[in-house]
């Protein structure tokens, strides 16, 4: 059965790339952008599917499992990051001097500040988009794993990797964007399904009560549970993180109008906070009331244990859904800025669509060699998300406020982004060796390089740009 459920389910969002690729011009224009055709709902559901990955299903739902309320900062953070980002999309879509919408998030960004910026900013989101690319493959593997298993057949991790990948080549090469903005929309309505399913079953059989939360696990009720600091953080964190996230602002400029745009992030503000909500209140009453152990693989215990075999597969589902809408983003962002930013090829020419789509195969190879290594650094590799923004977040800073804008230098921002991610790669590898979660120590530092960094400018002088 949950083999049946796979096929058909890859058949239609294969079906749904065919669709997308006939209804897209054959220019890089259309295979990146989409042709800049999509309404608000679109933009907010595929902007939803974009930060949605297999880091919040897997990681953060494990890191939740184990600090319970402690997390209840995330969806406020990034529900207001949404909001923000909504009342701010005509300044983040358009070039410096009106000169159009730019096509990509370096593009923007060396747009306003120069072109010195252009190798720190471009290797920076390289190295996170990779990142992140190797977090989906080891979680789509893992999905696909377990429903071969369910279906019993006792196939090896590479029968299983070859088939996650043999999908997900197919799925980003033929569909491109618009492929993946068409199917963001079910695979989003598929993962809160999973979500209200699941706690209505807790509900149903009393789990809610949150008296039955053991002694032993009253912390998990506690906000303050990891510090006052670590709040302070998990809502400012996200806020600023939603605006430097290159697969967020790239759905920023494929909508059709301003207008469009706004929307989007703001029902999209709107929807997240319900899905955290609910995820948090699942995960903590499962884990408080000794129904599930904590770990990364809690919601898979919690979807068999309420459900059954229903539950293990409509969750295997939900996540790979995560997966596919967020690792066809981040492939063909990479593809995206090696051709405008890198080669510079904006120009159209008989091989710019063929040399785009080689692009995304081999970027998803030199992927996939380092997700072979990933099991013992999961937890340091979803923490990478904080390098954008102690990177970025003053850059964005100054495309949204003048004052802050008048005090800043392309010299001052080149350098700014050196040492930010430096100093951020530098504490990950010592919490990789010391084998302390990554989060807890990079969280709050990315929040300290941000308001340092702040305080750095305010003091500097008043810079003329013109």
């Amino acid at each position: 059965m949950d083999l049946l459920v796979l096929v058909i389910y890859c058949f239609v969002f294969v079906g749904l790339s065919i669709i997308a690729n006939r209804k897209t011009s054959k220019t890089i224009h259309g295979y990146f952008l989409a042709d800049r055709s999509f309404s608000g709902l679109s933009i907010a559901f595929t902007m939803l599917g974009t930060y949605i990955g297999g880091a919040t299903m897997i990681g953060l739902a494990g890191q939740i499992s184990r600090s319970g309320l402690s997390f209840i900062g995330i969806p406020l953070g990034v529900a207001l990051a949404f909001f923000l980002l909504g009342i701010y999309a005509n300044k983040y879509r358009t070039i410096q001097g009106g000169a159009g919408i730019a096509n990509t998030l370096p593009g923007r960004l060396i747009g306003e500040y120069g072109s010195r910026i252009a190798i720190p900013t471009i290797s920076v989101l390289l190295f996170v988009l990779l990142s992140f690319v190797v977090v989906q493959i080891y979680t789509g593997n893992l999905v696909i794993g377990q429903i071969l298993v369910n279906s019993g057949l006792n196939v090896s991790k590479g029968v299983s990797l070859a088939i996650f990948s043999l999908i997900v080549l197919v799925y980003t090469v033929i569909g491109g964007t618009k492929g993946d903005v068409l199917s963001d929309t079910i695979q989003i309505l598929i993962i809160l399904v999973t979500m209200v399913i699941l706690f209505i079953s807790l509900c149903l059989k009393g789990h809610l009560n949150i008296n039955m939360i053991q002694s032993s696990n009253h912390q998990l009720l506690d906000p303050l549970g990891s510090g006052i600091y670590f709040i302070i953080a998990s809502i400012l964190l996200p806020t600023f993180s939603i605006h430097t996230d290159s697969g967020i602002q790239q759905r920023l400029f494929i909508a059709k109008s301003n207008t469009s745009a706004k929307r989007g992030a703001m029902i999209s503000s709107a929807i997240y906070f319900v899905f955290s909500l609910l995820l948090i209140a699942i995960i903590t009453i499962s884990v408080g009331t000794n129904l599930v152990s904590s770990g990364d693989n809690v919601l898979f215990d919690i979807a068999r244990t309420l459900l059954g075999p229903f539950g293990t597969i409509l969750l295997h589902i939900a996540i790979l859904s995560a997966v596919l809408s967020t690792i066809n983003t981040e492939l063909i962002l990479i593809s995206g800025i090696l051709n405008y930013d890198i080669l510079k090829k904006s120009q159209e020419n008989r091989n710019s669509l063929r040399n785009a789509r080689v692009a995304v195969i081999v970027f998803y190879l030199i992927c996939l060699c380092f997700s072979f290594i990933l099991n013992k650094i999961f937890n340091f590799i979803s923490a990478l998300w904080v390098l954008s923004l102690s990177c970025f977040g003053i850059a964005f800073l100054g495309l949204i406020y003048k004052p802050i804008r008048e005090r800043i230098s392309e010299g001052f921002i080149k350098w700014q982004i050196i040492i930010c991610a430096l100093l951020t790669i530098v504490v990950w590898v010592y919490a990789i060796l010391r084998n302390i979660d990554a989060s807890t120590i990079i969280i709050p530092l990315g929040l300290v390089l941000l308001i340092v960094t702040l305080l750095i400018v305010f003091f500097r002088k008043r810079i003329n740009h013109e």
